[in-house]
């Protein structure tokens, strides 16, 4: 008869000695190819202080550059999931806000 351990063969191992998977690294390969790239970046997130109609004008500037963008689509869409700030794929922080809301309804729904 084998020795007993104390521990069922088939028992889970304790949370203890389970070692967390960390999540994969982000894939940031989309961004090669995006029409920002070079660009300065406070064009798309603005600085410290910036007046309200200082905002609308440069966030209007970096929206033209996102619309020609060939990856504009997965910028925002890791914006979105993100809930990242500044101008992303053609889309501001206001604009990605509502949009999540509206997902998040319709996902309710379903």
């Amino acid at each position: 008869m084998p020795a007993l351990s104390g521990r069922r063969s088939d028992a889970r191992p304790d949370r203890k000695s389970r070692a967390a998977t960390p999540p994969p690294p982000p894939d940031w390969s989309w961004q090669e190819g995006s029409a920002c790239k070079g660009e300065d970046l406070t064009l798309f997130f603005g600085v410290e202080g910036e007046r309200p109609l200082s905002k609308q004008a440069r966030e209007v500037k970096a929206i033209q550059v996102c619309m020609g963008c060939p990856v504009r689509t997965p910028c925002l869409e890791y914006a979105i999931g993100a809930k990242a700030t500044g101008v992303w794929g053609g889309s501001t922080d206001e604009v990605r806000t509502s949009e999540r809301r509206r997902r998040a309804r319709k996902q309710a729904v379903a």
